[in-house]
């Protein structure tokens, strides 16, 4: 759990600013002029596309992750 804590506010900030940047694409307004909720662009269109670059980040810290978890287990001989 605290490993996962260190790259949170990295990873918020990150998709903070694609959402952002997302939200002011074409398409966004397209769908809202179809008459689509704001919710439903919001999940549907917005978020997927936002995601990609903070889910490659993620990916990237995915192995710093698991080494962490070994050596916090090995120091501190916590089972599993």
């Amino acid at each position: 759990m605290t490993l996962a804590i260190y790259g949170i506010g990295y990873i918020a900030r990150m998709t903070r600013a694609s959402m952002v940047e997302v939200m002011t694409q074409q398409y966004i307004r397209t769908a809202r002029l179809k008459g689509l909720s704001f919710g439903s662009v919001v999940v549907k269109h917005a978020l997927r596309n936002a995601l990609i670059a903070p889910f490659t980040v993620i990916m990237l810290q995915f192995p710093w992750l698991l080494t962490g978890v070994v050596i916090v287990e090995v120091m501190f001989r916590y089972q599993g």
